[in-house]
């Protein structure tokens, strides 16, 4: 075979090349647009909330395991049920005047129980 001939068997065997869509998005939208969303949605983010790191608390069994129960039943998180029953307390003063009184009982008896445990561990120690 002459090269005429082998050049035309080769250009005929080699497949079309095809562009290429390089874009995250798998649109024809250029940079420009792109980075105007970038900036649409930092400054979305830039007015969210902040929020805080996570807690540990310490509940009581029972009504650890009803929070629980009714944070799964409503689809929410602990976290969220004491966000707004603290702001409906910050709204309703006689609401709020009620759960501080609940609180200071239910220190007074977290206090109780902790040193009655501290007596109890001592005791069993000598």
């Amino acid at each position: 075979m002459n090269r005429d001939m082998l050049n035309r068997i080769k250009n005929k065997s080699q497949r079309p090349q095809v562009q290429r869509d390089t874009t995250l998005s798998g649109s024809d939208q250029p940079t420009q647009s792109l980075a105007d969303q970038n900036v649409d949605i930092q400054s979305q983010v830039d007015v969210l909330p902040e929020v805080a790191s996570r807690r540990n608390i310490r509940l009581l069994e029972g009504i650890d395991k009803s929070l629980n129960e009714l944070c799964s039943r409503e689809g929410i998180t602990i976290e969220t049920f004491l966000e707004a029953s603290f702001l409906a307390c910050d709204r309703n003063p006689e609401l709020l005047a009620s759960v501080l009184d609940e609180a200071c009982q239910r220190l007074e008896e977290r206090k109780k129980a902790g040193k009655l445990r501290r007596l109890y561990s001592q005791l069993q120690s000598m």
